[in-house]
């Protein structure tokens, strides 16, 4: 009986990141013996802001934070990507300097692919209205911090912060949705556009009414009606 290999890591991890799913067999071997492992300590920064922009990033393991720096010289944190997440969507297109930086928050493993090896499968119709679509998702989120930022209160913008790093990252556990990620407070200050301080009070003010509790360096949200409210959703 003829025995059929294991596909490799490597092909897992394009298989599993949703965007090749039409792309035939053979592409996905040709992309998959291209992809190559990189690995990031935590806190590394993985590239600035400006720098060339030609691979894409597939995160295998790990959290990533996404910034931009701000006229008055602090980081803006865009978004927080987990394993399975894409990074560096725009170079597969343009191929122009990278338009954020990205900080490893913990360890990090990612698969990099140059752009000239995806344009093959990109000329694949689900495959470009794939990579189309996880970029459009994260231009939304973009567009939606900036509204955020110009729009709201800090109590709400903090709310809303937190809301979404629950429904991106949390898991049930500790009487309510626990958001484990390696965030200091000055990066929870960052997402808001804010600074520390005032951030500090607001969380010790959900802490008293009961909305959160800290666990280690997690955090619980425990009623997320209430935090909703409080970012005006």
């Amino acid at each position: 009986m003829a025995h059929t290999s294991d596909p490799s890591p490597a092909r897992m991890a394009l298989e599993a990141s949703g965007l090749f799913l039409s792309c035939p067999t053979v592409v996905l071997d040709k992309l998959a013996a291209r992809l190559r492992s990189r690995r990031f300590r935590r806190g590394e920064v993985m590239f600035h802001r400006g720098d060339p922009g030609t691979t894409l990033y597939l995160i295998a393991e790990g959290r990533v934070k996404v910034t931009v720096p701000t006229d008055e010289g602090a980081d803006v944190v865009l978004t927080v990507l987990r394993p399975g997440d894409l990074l560096g969507e725009l170079a597969v297109f343009d191929g122009a300097p990278r338009s954020a930086s990205a900080v490893a928050l913990e360890a990090v493993t990612v698969w990099t692919l140059h752009r000239d090896d995806l344009l093959g499968c990109l000329q694949d119709p689900a495959t470009a209205a794939a990579m189309l679509a996880a970029l459009a998702r994260r231009l939304r989120r973009a567009d939606e911090l900036v509204e955020d930022l110009s729009s709201l209160a800090l109590d709400a913008r903090l709310a809303r912060v937190l809301l979404r790093l629950a429904e991106d990252h949390g898991e049930d556990g500790h009487g309510g949705t626990v958001i484990d990620v390696p965030l200091t407070q000055s990066d929870l200050a960052a997402m808001t556009g804010a600074t520390r301080p005032p951030v500090n009070l607001l969380l010790g003010a959900y802490q008293d009414a009961g909305i959160i509790r800290f666990a280690g360096r997690a955090i619980v949200v425990r009623d997320a009606s209430a935090l909703r409210l409080r970012a005006a959703l």
